[in-house]
């Protein structure tokens, strides 16, 4: 069998202990069961003394927070037992507690313990709300160098959320695909998981322009799909015409797809305030976890 490019064995999940937070660490513990993985779960939080504070009480204020830091680590490992259950016991996990923006906590701590897959959740809201609650898991994908799974509002589910021992039912995947780089690295890891869970994968493209007939756009892409991805796992290929976004958002729903695979470009820090409008949308009306794969810088 050819070579599982994508089978994480250290995996990162945030927490700000709230009901999506839950719902990721549920998540994470699947895959660390299935991938016989290490769970680092993390809370991060910045705390900012307030400037009318005198020299002593600011130093008074930091001993505190170091001195109650394992009262911390302690309280997020329970936390963590009553969202998994008894599961927690068979499972490896790192409990960290750091004082720090959430987003520079993520991306060191992924880079310090040498993370495989981040695991967050997404509110999904628009507008002002979400530029501001969407920020954190928006701008780690943005930075981040490996794998981001985003787990939203409980639309469809393809674990059981009460049973973290339980196999996941991951039986159809989607992955858009455009003919790059970064699309070839996201269909790479999509026919991974596709062989791991025995499932079957969709290759999709979309003709914005209407350029080309189906019968043609198919060849190209069976003409283009990787060797590697070939020898994974087959791949149906499927073509749609119109807005990307919306075409791919219309096929996750009407073929009851259990998982989306995309890829995102990395953008220089200056081209970095926004991604594409196709995966801005995607982060935004997603109805299914999806599993974002970055590429370039």
């Amino acid at each position: 069998m050819e070579r599982i490019s994508f089978e994480p064995k250290r995996i990162l999940v945030p927490t700000d202990f709230g009901e999506l937070s839950q719902l990721a660490l549920k998540y994470a513990a699947v895959g660390a069961v299935q991938f016989g993985a290490e769970l680092i779960v993390l809370h991060a939080e910045r705390f900012e003394v307030p400037p009318y504070f005198l020299a002593d009480e600011y130093e008074f204020v930091l001993k505190e927070l170091r001195r109650r830091r394992q009262s911390a680590e302690n309280y997020l490992a329970e936390h963590v037992r009553q969202t998994l259950g008894s599961v927690v016991d068979k499972l490896t996990i790192q409990y960290r507690v750091v004082e720090a923006h959430p987003v520079e906590a993520i991306l060191q701590t992924t880079e310090e313990e040498k993370v495989d897959l981040i695991v967050m959740g997404t509110h999904g809201r628009t507008g002002f709300q979400r530029l501001y609650l969407g920020s954190v898991t928006e701008r780690v994908i943005r930075k981040s160098e490996i794998p981001v799974f985003v787990v939203k509002q409980k639309e469809r589910d393809f674990i059981d959320v009460n049973d973290p021992e339980a196999k996941p039912r991951l039986k159809r995947i989607l992955c858009p695909v455009n003919f790059t780089a970064t699309a070839q690295l996201a269909l790479e890891h999509a026919a991974s998981i596709a062989t791991r869970f025995n499932a079957k994968l969709t290759a999709l493209y979309i003709d914005e322009r209407g350029e080309t007939s189906e019968e043609e756009a198919k060849e190209q892409i069976c003409q283009w799909l990787p060797s590697e991805v070939k020898n994974l796992c087959s791949v149906e290929p499927m073509v749609r015409f119109g807005n990307a976004a919306e075409q791919i958002l219309n096929v996750a729903v009407e073929g009851n797809y259990d998982l989306l695979v995309f890829g995102a470009e990395r953008r220089s820090f200056l081209k970095a305030i926004l991604f594409g409008t196709t995966t801005e949308a995607l982060l935004r009306l997603s109805p299914i976890p999806m599993l974002v794969v970055t590429h370039g810088k």
